[in-house]
């Protein structure tokens, strides 16, 4: 009832009023909290459609020094010296003042670092004012979000908002993207800039160039040389497989180094990170693989199909996949039917955060995006842990290297139901508790 009434209000009242209404209430939480955002030596912000949280999850680790502290406001959690608070939020950035009050109390814990991943729901709700970023992300832009923006070209010009400060420090930019142009096109007092392609024709453009060069993908691991304004830097190596998460590693290795650090204190600790939760997640038994992965939009689900296929080699994979919330960006349900029908040998179609749709809907239209002659190999499972348990059983029916891919929840905590209703919820707590016979959850997904 309340989505229903939001939505008849954004019909009949201009969209600057909505604006102004956040945008007093991020200035009045920053009055109360005395603008801690212009406070804090170095505020990171990263933006992007896909990779934000990875990227900032990895900065959060290379930076840890006994000399500085770090905090961090992520889709998954907020740090704060040693407390951890889980993001119970459903929104990576959260409004209401909630910013505000998160970096006083950085400022209080004389945290020296602060990240925020940064959202164009965030942009568009001015939660990002009174913040002064020290160094701006941009990771990445494909077709997400276009019912909310009327459109891909609004939703590159509210993330181009985020870059139009005055007096920016720094810019990185990842110049191998399609929009890489548009971002440079901003002001900064220093731009950097990071590829894989040596002759990367923006890279005259940018005054620090990062390149990774002899790039190896490995099930374990990726090794690269790291070449900055054409000097060597030498090998580094990080426990993230695929191309996707070597561009999150350059941004995030981009970043550390225009705060100062040091190469081979980088090069180490990037050596000994844990890959966030919920992203790229590998679970081992026997003979068996199990991925947990955030993948929600077409562009996500098929770079991780194809690291999956190209790097992990299975001999049979199986995918689960919904639609990331009921009630918008309908338009990719039939492209992730799609992607997901070339490189799965079978694929279970399951609910995710349907809010106020019709799950078995949801389904349906993803489904259709499934070419006539693949159908066969599709199952739909309304229920999710179901879903995960009929996955669980293909893998272990087949001899050989095999891999279940779980897609759309990667660590999320909840799943979001009609009428506001949430259920705690944890797509790697329910793999284990088949895998090891413990009951999880006295509960399910379905919501008919």
């Amino acid at each position: 009832m309340v989505n229903k009434i939001k939505s008849i209000l954004k019909k009949i009242i201009p969209a600057k009023f909505f604006f102004l209404y956040h945008f007093l209430w991020s200035f009045f939480s920053a009055l109360f909290y005395r603008f801690p955002g212009k406070k804090i030596p170095h505020i990171i912000g990263i933006t992007g459609t896909k990779g934000k949280t990875t990227t900032a999850e990895l900065i959060y680790s290379l930076c840890q020094d006994e000399n500085e502290k770090v905090a961090l406001s992520s889709s998954l959690e907020f740090r704060i010296g040693k407390e951890i608070i889980p993001n119970n939020f459903k929104m990576t950035m959260p409004g209401r003042g909630f910013l505000q009050k998160f970096l006083a109390k950085a400022k209080k814990e004389k945290s020296q670092i602060v990240i925020i991943e940064v959202t164009s729901e965030g942009i568009l709700q001015a939660r990002e004012k009174f913040i002064d970023f020290d160094i701006k992300v941009f990771l990445n832009l494909s077709f997400e979000h276009l019912e909310r923006h009327k459109g891909f070209s609004n939703y590159k010009k509210t993330k181009g908002k985020f870059f139009q400060g005055r007096n920016d420090n720094f810019h990185i930019i990842n110049l191998d993207d399609q929009e890489a142009e548009y971002f440079l096109s901003f002001k900064a007092k220093k731009i950097v800039g990071f590829s894989l392609f040596e002759n990367n024709p923006l890279k005259d453009k940018v005054d620090i160039f990062l390149l990774a060069k002899n790039y190896q993908f490995s099930e374990k691991e990726t090794k690269f040389v790291l070449v900055v304004n054409g000097q060597k830097e030498g090998e580094f190596c990080s426990p993230l497989t695929g191309e996707f998460n070597l561009y999150n590693t350059l941004a995030a290795i981009a970043v550390t180094l225009t705060l100062g650090k040091e190469r081979e204190k980088i090069k180490e600790k990037l050596k000994n990170l844990s890959p966030p939760v919920g992203r790229f997640e590998i679970i081992k038994k026997n003979h068996l693989q199990i991925i947990i992965d955030y993948a929600h939009t077409p562009d996500s689900l098929k770079a991780t199909l194809k690291t999956i296929k190209e790097v992990l080699k299975p001999d049979y994979l199986v995918s689960l996949t919904g639609a990331a919330g009921g009630g918008r960006d309908k338009w990719k349900r039939k492209e992730i039917g799609r992607i997901a029908s070339l490189f799965s040998d079978s694929i279970i179609l399951t609910n995710e955060d349907p809010y106020d749709e019709d799950p078995e809907e949801i389904i349906e239209e993803i489904y259709q995006g499934i070419p006539l002659a693949k159908r066969e190999k599709v199952e739909k499972i309304l229920d999710r842990k179901e879903a995960i348990k009929r996955g669980l059983e293909l893998i272990k029916k087949k001899p050989g290297k095999n891999i279940f891919a779980i897609f759309g929840k990667g660590g999320e905590r909840w799943l979001c139901l009609k009428n506001g209703k949430k259920i705690p919820w944890s797509d790697k707590k329910i793999v284990l508790s088949f895998l090891t016979n413990k009951m999880y959850y006295p509960i399910n997904s379905v919501t008919k």
